[in-house]
């Protein structure tokens, strides 16, 4: 009988009920990390800056693990962290109501851009300043600001109070951040733009309006701070004319796509127009969770593969455009309202692999043995996740039981999907012969349900040692009831 926590096995082992729990539970994994993966400054085929994104809309981690992620990140090699904080910013006064009730307070602010410095990593702060700012518009007190009553996602710029209320959440992070080089507004997916009445009685086209908000919101910055580099999400201006885009020359574009295969993902002359109009341009690609909205398990392929399309674009127009930098994006929700998605510790192998194309230009097995080893798994870490073969890899690296603890739950939920297809037609028994969950499927429920009652409680434990209590209660919900549900439609159709 296998142990789950170890090595290589098929899913027909999956029927395993007894958990060693000194394989996770007890084996301490927040040690910083003190090797060097990666360079900083070594040779690499990207030549730009790399910063890794944080998204703290959704699982935002304890103060306490930000020093061993950051120890994480100086062994990647990385330059700094971007971070969009949202709601957990410890904003106060006419603000004071945007904060969640586990937000950051200042203290906490301070010391993680304390061990940011320690680490020799720049925090650049992330303020949506137009679209996606449901954390804002959801409150009554400022839902008069919103484009549209429904959904409340971006704010009017026809209503004055809106410029205000987006220089006060800006003033108030710049003041936390007095050494930054750089500021990002947002900007990305105004798709509500010019809807409102205000708005259509301006006789501005969309395009003109979007320029005289964002030119407003640069401006105040540059007089808060006249040597600041600001950077927003392009996407609204990718298929503008080089005239149109000539009103925003001095702001640095971000272009961003997450998509696998990034062939045809942009305009034809976009790069080109761009080179007309910026000095510098900044990329975008994601590590964890872009795929989808529910997503648990962190897809490395379709990650990986991203970050080797980027490159092609990169080798494409290197000589042409210059790449100041790239952010490797980590979202947690795809907006305020949706469910989290993958788990920061899970992405940490993602991240690393995806850094490694950055540096050598390409993936192969050589790397993906180096950040095996690195990170110390005993096994090659999983670059796809099917039916037939799972990898669990157990891996020693801060937050890398959280890691574990994701792939254990994607194997239950498999299993699980396994046997709702079993007795939905007994007949794709052909296509599972190789499992032994299908040798007795009746047990196998029995076995299920006893699998999830051990990871409710092993989870739990585990998540809260990275992850405040709605976090990690807003998890585990998520899964159990999905869990339940499946197993009572499998118990229904099992008679």
């Amino acid at each position: 009988m296998l142990t789950i926590m170890y090595a290589y096995f098929n899913v027909s082992d999956s029927t395993i009920v007894v958990v060693n729990n000194d394989d996770i539970i007890s084996d301490n994994d927040m040690i910083p990390m003190k090797a060097k993966i990666y360079q900083r400054h070594g040779s690499s085929h990207f030549k730009g800056r790399k910063i890794v994104h944080l998204d703290l809309k959704g699982a935002p981690p304890k103060v306490e693990y930000y020093k061993y992620f950051f120890s994480i990140m100086s062994s990647l090699g990385v330059d700094g962290i971007l971070m969009e904080y949202e709601d957990m910013f410890p904003y106060h006064g006419n603000l004071e109501i945007l904060k969640r009730k586990e937000s950051y307070t200042t203290a906490d602010m301070q010391i993680i851009l304390r061990w940011a410095k320690e680490y020799n990593l720049e925090i650049i702060p992330l303020v949506q300043t137009f679209g996606h700012l449901e954390f804002l518009l959801k409150h009554d007190k400022f839902s008069s600001l919103s484009e549209l009553p429904d959904p409340r996602r971006a704010v009017c710029p026809s209503n004055n109070q809106s410029l205000i209320t987006v220089k006060q959440l800006i003033d108030q992070v710049m003041t936390l951040h007095p050494d930054t080089k750089y500021f990002h507004i947002g900007g990305d997916e105004v798709y509500e733009l010019a809807k409102c009445a205000k708005c259509k009685i301006r006789n501005l086209n969309r395009e003109e309006i979007y320029v005289r908000h964002i030119t407003a919101v640069y401006q105040f910055i540059k007089s808060k701070r006249p040597n600041i580099n600001i950077l927003f999400w392009e996407d609204m201006i990718r298929e503008w004319s080089v005239a149109k885009m000539q009103k925003l020359y001095q702001l640095v574009p971000m272009v961003w796509a997450y998509r696998r295969n990034l062939d045809g993902a942009f305009p034809a002359n976009m790069w080109k127009n761009y080179k007309k109009v910026f000095g510098t341009v900044w990329i975008a690609s994601a590590f964890k969770g872009a795929l989808a909205p529910d997503n648990d398990f962190v897809p490395v392929d379709y990650h990986v593969t991203n970050h080797k399309s980027w490159m092609k674009i990169i080798k494409n127009y290197n000589k042409d455009v210059k790449f100041e930098g790239i952010a490797i994006t980590g979202w947690s929700r795809f907006d305020h309202h949706q469910p989290l998605c993958e788990l920061l510790p899970a992405g940490i192998p993602s991240l690393a692999l995806c850094i490694g194309v950055l540096n050598f230009g390409d993936f192969n097995n050589l790397l993906l043995q180096k950040i095996s080893k690195d990170l110390k798994c005993n096994n090659n870490i999983s670059t796809g996740f099917t039916f037939k073969f799972y990898i669990q890899e157990k891996c020693h690296f801060p937050g890398s039981k959280t890691f574990a603890i994701v792939s254990r739950w994607k194997v239950i939920y498999s299993d699980l999907m396994i046997l709702r297809r079993f007795f939905l037609d007994p007949s794709s028994y052909q296509d599972y012969e190789d499992k032994k969950i299908l040798k007795n499927p009746k047990k196998s429920i029995l076995e299920l349900e006893k699998r999830l009652s051990i990871f409710k409680t092993e989870a739990a434990l585990i998540l809260n040692e990275i992850y405040y209590p709605n976090t990690v209660s807003e998890w585990l919900s998520t899964k159990m009831k999905s869990g339940q549900e499946l197993l009572e439609f499998i118990r229904k159709n099992s008679n």
